[in-house]
């Protein structure tokens, strides 16, 4: 495997960990308010999503 495609499929992953992060933040906390289901399932997928991309994000 060359270089380049190794690259890509890291941003390609990393791009799916911050959407997957974002997508768990943001139903989260519509959940909360809604109050209609746990939110702490959906917040765990963010937290793990987040630490699994890059380091500006996980801080």
């Amino acid at each position: 495997m060359d270089t380049q495609t190794k690259r890509e499929r890291e941003r390609a992953m990393v791009t799916k960990m911050i959407a997957l992060g974002c997508l768990g933040l943001g139903s989260g906390a519509v959940v909360a308010v809604l109050s209609i289901l746990p939110t702490v399932p959906f917040l765990l997928l963010a937290a793990f999503c987040f630490a699994k991309s890059p380091e500006r994000l996980h801080t």
